[in-house]
């Protein structure tokens, strides 16, 4: 044997048993005396793969490829490092020429499944490792590879088989029991998943991937303190690994803490830049922000590095919707929402159906209510796509149907993530529980969410079950089909991805949506929508996919809210007590902007007014409105930082002694604001609004009609400006409409009409 084969083939050996840097050191003597040698090249590529420098192995491994391209394992590392440096594409072109040179060669076979699995092609990929394991049946890393592509198309049943067959060659392979556990999760078998991991750790304590799936399954459990702890821990041993540092950055979002999130993708990127997660991980931050066109550009990068990723498919068609419909001002492009949502559909194919129940709900339309049109046909379109997608998941699920139990009583479901503090809750749940008759109706509330304060624990007084917590789908399925409820009642739809889901199924003989979100579900699952009389317009029926219910005069039984009173500090937020104070408390979304023009002639009329805006941490809309307001009142030649204030977003108390400091609020055009225009009533704060098309913009509306106070309530922008400018400069008018609100109110509260009319409403529909 000769040194350069003696250098090599030690170099190997060390590379295997793990010392990295004695294989350079040999591989580097190799290359000395010989600076052309094809195999001490690759070996120092695939060292340079190792520490996570890809583009270098790159490098070295096509020296190797270039000195001796008939090399056919040559031509699978080089796939490898082209992979990991987010070049599939060439990778597999790499794959093709390995096995156009040894089509025998098992591992060339396994190394192309792998890549046609990262470009979305799960079926070519599954018949790939098929040649590998008809080469070499007892091929463990094809084995694994078969249950990656399996596990991938949903098909989880083979997948857990095919890791199984991988233990049973190779009982003591970490990787396979690793695995095996990333496939017990998604079948939600947590606590089999966490022994699987164990078993992994005691096979290899060092294995980074099985801290990684630990943090996985502690994350659906809800522990994500447990969850980033172990993702640190595999990062600790596997720092070049960008999933790691995207699931990472995941629990960080999932979090509020968008900072750390976003260093996390930011890493992942700078590791693997063709890393979809990473670019679906930083879509969803931005999104979160209310910052949709980097949301967009991330969600359509994310695409194009895997156009066959059904979450990089879903969140851009949504996302490009969402960004030509809301804080943007692309009104002419708004015309192709029905096309996308029916593009979607179609791409949405028989294969690919069967993993779509996994998007449902993950991003929603929800910025299209903050347009005033009716988006009706639209919505019919998305409501139709969603109660396929999540019926071809409960098809295959085929849940036993319990045996049914009589009762005199209507079982009514109530379903929310919202069963706590929340303006959902204060207009609309928490009166249904306070009233209905518990003679005749049994509620059972579903609170989709693992947080509870003082109002959850009340609600669980009232209701005979409420059951709660961090919960997959199935198990919320199940939970809701085992309570055989009559009728199932959804207060709103569109601000939480499992109600989505859940929503989209035929889980009751009778569903309802109500308006907690202002707009039609779309859902052919949902019979009838729940709204009300002093809310909607004389054609609204034309506005729902549902059969709308008209319940009497606000339709709800709303409480008011035991404030404790606190000292106003106007001054503390950068406002002067001796200009008069205009509130705008709406959410940035739901400032249009064709209506910005409203401010400055506001301000250009009063001579001094200050406008009170709230910036909620972290989210980009402030942001765009403070930069659309800039230009409304530079173009109308007034100073923006003399009438305009951001302040931050404020506590309750704090909130209540502003407004009751205030002269006027001032109601969001388009999208009215049902809670602060309650609340303001309570301070005797003066309202301003305009009278919208649809029942979303005329929630404020309907409550100055119901105190006979229709002069605050304007027919158009003008009317609006005039009415504002009235409040402010005429301090007469303004105690005469605060006397009036103060003396009425009292008609608002604890209505319980409209709570009877729904008694009657669900004895007719329901039979019992």
């Amino acid at each position: 044997m000769d040194e350069l084969q003696h250098l090599t083939r030690q170099a190997v050996t060390l590379l295997q048993q793990g010392d990295i840097d004695a294989a350079e050191e040999l591989a580097q003597q190799a290359l000395k005396l010989k600076p052309e040698h094809a195999e001490a090249h690759h070996l120092l590529g695939l060292i340079a793969g190792r520490r996570g420098l890809h583009e270098l192995a790159d490098s070295r491994i096509s020296r190797a490829v270039e000195i001796s391209p008939g090399i056919a394992i040559y031509h699978v590392n080089h796939s490898l490092a082209l992979r990991q440096a987010g070049r599939p594409e060439e990778a597999l072109a790499a794959c093709d020429r390995a096995v156009g040179l040894q089509p025998d060669l098992a591992r060339a076979h396994q190394e192309r499944s792998i890549v046609l699995r990262s470009l979305g092609r799960l079926n070519e990929a599954l018949e790939a490792c098929h040649q590998a394991l008809a080469i070499k049946p007892d091929f463990v890393e094809a084995c694994i590879s078969r249950g990656n592509a399996l596990y991938e198309l949903d098909r989880l049943e083979e997948a857990l088989n095919a890791y199984d067959r991988a233990i049973q060659l190779a009982p003591t392979s970490a990787q396979a029991h690793n695995m095996r556990a990333n496939v017990l999760r998604r079948l939600d078998r947590l606590g089999a998943a966490e022994a699987a991991c164990a078993t992994a750790l005691r096979l290899n304590p060092r294995l980074a991937g099985a801290y990684n799936n630990l943090g996985l399954i502690l994350n659906a459990r809800g522990d994500r303190e447990g969850a980033i702890r172990n993702y640190r821990m595999a990062l600790s041993l596997a720092p070049g690994k960008a999933g790691f540092h995207v699931n990472l950055g995941n629990a960080y979002r999932n979090w509020k803490r968008p900072t750390e999130a976003l260093e996390c993708y930011q890493a992942a990127l700078s590791l693997e830049p063709g890393n979809t997660n990473a670019h679906l991980g930083l879509g969803s931050l931005y999104w979160n922000q209310d910052r949709l066109e980097q949301a967009f550009e991330h969600y359509k990068a994310a695409l194009e590095l895997n156009p066959e990723s059904i979450e990089a498919r879903w969140a851009y068609s949504l996302s490009r919707i969402s960004r030509l419909e809301g804080m943007t001002a692309h009104t002419s492009e708004t015309s192709g929402f029905r096309q996308e949502f029916e593009a979607l559909d179609t791409w949405f194919s028989t294969e690919r159906s069967a993993r779509g129940h996994r998007v449902v709900g993950s991003l929603t339309p929800f910025f299209m209510a903050y347009r005033e049109e009716n988006n009706r046909d639209a919505l019919a379109r998305y409501g139709h796509l969603c109660t396929r997608l999540m019926k071809c998941w409960l098809d295959t699920w085929h849940p036993e149907k319990p045996s049914p139990v009589a009762g005199n009583r209507i079982k009514t479901g109530i379903v929310s993530a919202h069963i706590k503090d929340h303006p959902v809750w204060n207009a609309l749940i928490k009166g249904w529980i306070q009233e209905l008759d518990r003679n005749h109706f049994e509620l059972h509330v579903f609170h989709l969410d693992a947080e509870q304060d003082q109002e959850t624990a009340w609600a669980s007084t009232r209701a005979e079950s409420l059951t709660s917590g961090k919960r997959n789908l199935r198990e919320w399925t199940g939970l809701i089909l085992d309570a055989q409820p009559d009728v199932l009642i959804y207060p709103e739809i569109g601000m939480d991805a499992m109600t989505v889901q859940l929503a989209s199924m035929r889980l009751a003989p009778v569903q309802l949506a109500s308006w907690g979100h202002a707009e039609t579900s779309g859902l052919p699952t949902l019979d009838y929508y729940l709204s009300a009389d002093a809310l909607e317009p004389a054609e609204a029926e034309e506005h729902y996919t549902e059969k709308l219910v008209r319940l009497p005069r606000l339709g709800c039984c709303y409480q008011p809210l035991e404030v404790e009173d606190v000292d106003p500090d106007p001054e503390a937020l950068g406002i002067d007590p001796g200009m008069p104070i205009a509130l705008c408390p709406g959410t940035a979304y739901k400032y249009m902007p064709e209506h910005d023009r409203v401010f400055p002639e506001i301000a250009k009329r009063t001579g001094s007014c200050q406008f009170i805006f709230f910036a909620q941490q972290d989210r980009g809309g402030s942001d765009l409105l403070k930069m659309r307001l800039e230009a409304a009142f530079a173009e109308a030649g007034l100073d923006f930082r003399k009438h305009v204030i951001f302040v931050p977003w404020l506590e309750r108390p704090a909130f209540y002694a502003l407004m009751k400091t205030a002269n006027v609020m001032l109601d969001t055009i388009g999208f009215s604001g049902f809670n602060t225009a309650m609340q303001a009533v309570e301070c005797g704060l003066p309202i301003v609004t305009r009278e919208g098309r649809f029942m979303r913009g005329r929630l404020a509306s309907g409550i100055l009609q119901q105190i006979g106070m229709q002069e605050l309530v304007a027919n158009s922008d003008d009317d609006y400006i005039s009415k504002a400018v009235r409040l402010v400069q005429d301090p007469a008018h303004r105690l005469s409409v605060r006397n009036n609100i103060a003396s009425r109110r009292h008609l608002l509260f604890n209505d319980v009409v409209p709570v009877r009319a729904l008694e009657n409403f669900l004895d007719t529909v329901v039979q019992k």
